[in-house]
């Protein structure tokens, strides 16, 4: 692989852990009787095996380019958006990864940020929605990298859009060997 992607919570002590579920219990059973990330400290997090953002960057060592995705359960107030993309944003340069990251995000107060801290940072919209140009709207407000739609929601003419607009385009949720190599057959740079 070229690029990973995964996502990032904030903990109960606003920290940084790597984990796609906000509830848990689907992959990791929570301990004690609350189930939602924010509810555990990171050390607390690691102790279920779930391991903080600053551990994975320091495992994969640059190796490969990473799509960093903020989730936005966590995130309650303004100041938890500010933390989080300050935190971020600081172990990336920290760490050096800065030309190898996309921060990527469904949610446009994250993204937006994101960016009124920092003018270069390499951003990507998520969207779930099939109206494209709307997002699309938004990616280019951010001076976003990358979008980053549902596989189904693309054909050879939103390939060739996004295109001409200088977005790079990674879909998600693609399982099938059949349906990764539609998207590779539509021209999209990464699955």
């Amino acid at each position: 692989a070229q690029m990973i992607e995964f996502d990032v919570h904030l903990t109960a002590d606003q920290d940084l852990v790597v984990t796609h579920d906000y509830v848990l219990g689907r992959i990791i059973k929570p301990q004690g009787e609350k189930g939602h990330i924010d509810d555990y400290t990171l050390s607390q997090c690691q102790q279920m095996g779930l391991p903080s953002l600053k551990e994975v960057l320091v495992l994969v060592n640059k190796r490969v380019a990473l799509n960093v995705e903020l989730k936005h359960e966590t995130l309650k107030s303004p100041m938890h958006y500010e933390g989080m993309a300050q935190k971020v944003l600081d172990l990336i340069d920290v760490l050096d990864y800065r030309e190898l990251v996309i921060i990527s995000s469904f949610d446009e107060t994250v993204l937006r940020t994101l960016r009124s801290l920092d003018s270069h940072i390499a951003l990507g919209v998520l969207d779930h929605t099939p109206e494209i140009n709307l997002k699309c709207e938004l990616a280019k407000e951010l001076k976003a990298k990358s979008y980053h739609p549902h596989f189904l929601h693309l054909n050879r003419a939103i390939v060739h859009q996004l295109h001409s607009q200088g977005l790079l385009i990674y879909p998600y949720t693609a399982n099938t060997y059949a349906e990764f190599q539609r998207l590779l057959d539509l021209g999209v740079d990464g699955v």
